[in-house]
């Protein structure tokens, strides 16, 4: 079932673009089937049990147990320039593509490698230590951590120790030099990251962080839309929100997708005060 809450339709605004508090809720909805385009899955991680080169497929088992396999091809792309060749039964993995529920089998658009130790955390960076120049360390207010059961808390903040030697990736960017825009001296607060390596004695020997998708919400900035730089600025609520400290540049390209009523740019433009 493909879910939509259209925010821009459901709340009420006066006639200088105020909201005036009053919400009917307007739900798109649509029924996915497996050869629909829109059977598409984002972003699922999950541990790799065995690994077929040769046949260009591997087997994951996610969070719950239930296993599923992975077909790849020529159009498959790796993060870090990475194969099937690097991975192995240790391997921590991040996978978009379309599933077929019928056979469970997923075809890879993507595939990145969260860690080649059999551990890995995910959440928001929380504070990064020194806050300037290359970090020796930073704190995590982890969110999701894979397996389960190795005394590294969901719902905790934990001090993530650097070395230097750590590899840096950032999810959905294609290539081997992304470390230029992501390093130990590009780690702020509210940044969404994993972290892979292996975990011993309560502590875990950090071998890859990566940066990854994150969503928000917030208020945009008035008068911060640029139709010429593509860019436009707002203040994230929640958490996220009092991490960041002041307002977000966000770039918009052609491969971004609008949503909630809103199809370009110049939308927002035209509706200063929008909620996102």
């Amino acid at each position: 079932m493909k879910f939509e809450f259209d925010i821009r339709k459901s709340i009420a605004v006066d006639s200088s673009g105020q909201i005036t508090g009053a919400v009917t809720p307007m739900l798109d909805l649509k029924a996915i089937t497996p050869s629909d385009a829109d059977a598409y899955v984002d972003d699922f991680i999950a541990g790799v049990a065995s690994v077929n080169a040769s046949g260009n497929s591997f087997i994951i088992q996610g969070p719950h147990g239930h296993q599923f396999t992975v077909n790849v091809n020529g159009q498959t792309e790796w993060e870090g320039s990475e194969t099937i060749n690097n991975l192995t039964s240790t391997s921590m993995v991040e996978i978009s593509g379309t599933l077929d529920r019928t056979t469970a089998t997923f075809l890879a658009d993507s595939v990145g490698i969260l860690s080649q130790a059999r551990f890995y955390a995910g959440g928001l960076i929380t504070y990064v230590n020194p806050p300037t120049n290359t970090a020796t360390d930073f704190d995590l207010y982890v969110r999701s951590v894979l397996p389960s059961g190795t005394g590294f808390q969901s719902g905790e903040i934990s001090t993530i120790d650097l070395t230097g030697n750590e590899k840096y990736f950032i999810y959905w960017m294609h290539n081997s030099w992304t470390n230029h825009f992501f390093n130990a001296g590009l780690l702020v607060p509210g940044q969404h990251v994993s972290i892979g390596g292996p975990f011993a004695s309560g502590a875990v020997t950090v071998k890859r962080v990566v940066l990854r998708h994150e969503g928000h919400t917030g208020t945009l900035v008035a008068n911060s839309v640029n139709l010429n730089a593509s860019t436009f600025q707002f203040n994230s609520n929640g958490l996220a929100g009092v991490l960041f400290n002041g307002p977000v540049t966000v770039y918009v390209t052609s491969f971004t997708r609008f949503g909630g009523g809103l199809k370009s740019l110049s939308d927002l433009s035209s509706n200063p005060t929008n909620s996102l």
